[in-house]
């Protein structure tokens, strides 16, 4: 009888064994996001910690400066259930599959994933800046062809409005697309 309890309560250990928070470490791909990010839950001895992005070179912000990696955040243990300041819970799918964190729905991601959205987003972040750099050159050419023919036909409104719309059209395509990218 002692030996049939002993063997019951270690199978109950054994099952019970493991923290269930341990579950949310890992790499996490937001679903439905208009920007490229890879988010990640990590584990310091016993703090956990959040970080939305902890990708290199996925863009540029409002302000033209390079999206960098966000600075991990300790998130708070309630209960054995983590949170966001205590404001934002953090949900995990029953097979541990999916992140909940307020309305944002995460996708759990491997090692060798998170790998290869990086060189895609690095190879996307390059293609872009050359983009951007053509788009420069682009404009920076147009006004300079407009300074000119500002100046050399100032005293001839009709030559000048002629030449200028000539320049604007030729322009036209290249300068739309340039706009579209930002």
């Amino acid at each position: 009888m002692k030996k049939l309890f002993l063997f019951c309560i270690s199978i109950l250990l054994i099952g019970c064994g493991g923290n269930s928070m341990d579950n949310h470490i890992g790499y996490w791909q937001p679903i439905d996001s208009k920007v490229l990010k890879v988010a990640e839950i990590s584990k310091d001895g016993d703090n956990y910690f959040f970080s939305e992005n902890i990708l290199n070179k996925t863009g540029l912000d409002l302000w033209g400066k390079e999206i960098r990696p966000s600075k991990p955040t300790l998130l708070q243990n309630n209960n054995e259930k983590l949170s966001i300041m205590g404001i934002q819970p953090i949900a995990l799918s029953p097979d541990n599959k999916k992140l909940f964190i307020g309305k944002k729905t995460y996708e759990r991601i491997s090692q060798q994933q998170l790998s290869e959205i990086q060189v895609k987003a690095e190879m996307d972040f390059n293609d872009a800046e050359n983009v951007r750099l053509g788009c420069k050159k682009t404009s920076e050419k147009y006004h300079a062809e407009s300074a000119e023919i500002r100046t050399k036909y100032r005293k001839d409104i009709k030559e000048f409005t002629r030449k200028h719309n000539e320049l604007t059209e030729a322009y036209s395509a290249e300068l739309k697309k340039c706009r579209a990218i930002g």
